[in-house]
């Protein structure tokens, strides 16, 4: 446990370093792989190659290691080579297809970056049962001049009332994400985010994020765009929890235009409020997007879960958690 520990901070504070050195050092890496040892020198595309084979290794064994301390161990080294990889001369077109197990990675209708989610499991050393879930990121932007890394790192279990701040790649709400949606108003975009946190082993989430590019291009995570009710503050975020057991559905539907979700509800009276027990019953409502804000409305009269896959968000690269 003690050494479990230790990795664990070891991992904490040296990501940033690592991720801080990558928005700075555009020098060609081929050549100096400074993050994975004994990686050999190769052409760029080959390389890519050599840490993708990488990543699928580590990233299995960050799924399938039975003890806590390897999975720690995995996605400290999973994060070194990924950030080796995404420092490749071509990396930002390199798809990256065979790992996609293992990491989701979204990209806008604008290709203007990536972003890069994966998850560790906290907990006992069983392939089945898990305590809580730590979520890992990082978003490659592809500028003129220079390609520009940020590092997320989660701090979810530290924040009071996430839904109504808007935070920036290193105090993150983390999630694994699964689609992307690309939205504009007046001069500013917003890219949404719908992802999955497996929280404890009493609840699960979904959420409903948005990431928006500041002045200096760098990433904010939350906007008040999400309006729940008229004449009601906008959120910056949703987020939707329900019982572990239950499969609760949050989805872009492209051919709609609208961001659908099951409607949650507790058992009984004396469980309202307690969302650990809460369970979809079978109605959808959604969201739409209006003069720059997603639009709580009630009642969709389809049946979302039987719409195909294809007719979702572009973004959209792997199978819903």
């Amino acid at each position: 446990m003690e050494k479990t520990l230790k990795i664990t901070l070891l991992l904490v504070c040296l990501l940033p370093s690592f991720f801080g050195k990558a928005q700075t050092d555009n020098t060609d890496s081929s050549s100096k792989n400074i993050f994975v040892e004994n990686a050999p020198p190769l052409s760029p595309l080959d390389s890519l190659i050599f840490y993708e084979r990488r990543l699928i290794g580590l990233g299995q064994s960050i799924i399938t290691a039975r003890s806590q301390e390897e999975r720690v161990t995995s996605t400290y080294f999973f994060a070194k080579t990924l950030i080796a990889a995404l420092k490749q001369p071509g990396s930002f077109d390199y798809p990256f297809d065979s790992a996609a197990r293992y990491v989701s990675i979204l990209t806008p209708p604008d290709k203007s970056f990536r972003i890069f989610t994966w998850s560790l499991k906290w907990g006992k050393d069983s392939l089945v049962t898990a305590d809580s879930f730590e979520f890992y990121g990082a978003i490659q932007k592809q500028n003129a001049d220079k390609l520009e890394l940020y590092g997320l790192y989660d701090s979810s279990a530290r924040l009071g009332k996430p839904e109504h701040i808007q935070l920036s790649n290193r105090f993150w709400y983390g999630a694994l994400y699964y689609q992307i949606i690309e939205t504009k108003h007046k001069k500013q975009k917003y890219y949404t985010l719908l992802g999955w946190d497996g929280h404890t082993m009493a609840s699960s989430r979904k959420i409903a994020d948005v990431l928006v590019f500041d002045e200096m291009g760098k990433p904010r995570f939350g906007a008040p765009i999400f309006e729940m009710e008229e004449n009601v503050p906008p959120q910056h975020r949703v987020i939707f929890e329900f019982r572990d057991d239950a499969v609760m559905t949050l989805r872009y539907i492209k051919k709609k235009d609208l961001i659908a979700f099951e409607h949650l509800i507790p058992p009984d009276n004396n469980s309202i409020g307690m969302y650990e027990t809460y369970l979809p019953d079978g109605s959808f409502d959604y969201f739409i997007f209006k003069k720059g804000k997603w639009k709580k409305k009630e009642m969709l009269f389809e049946n979302v879960k039987n719409i195909p896959m294809e007719e979702f968000s572009p973004g959209y690269q792997q199978s819903q958690p």
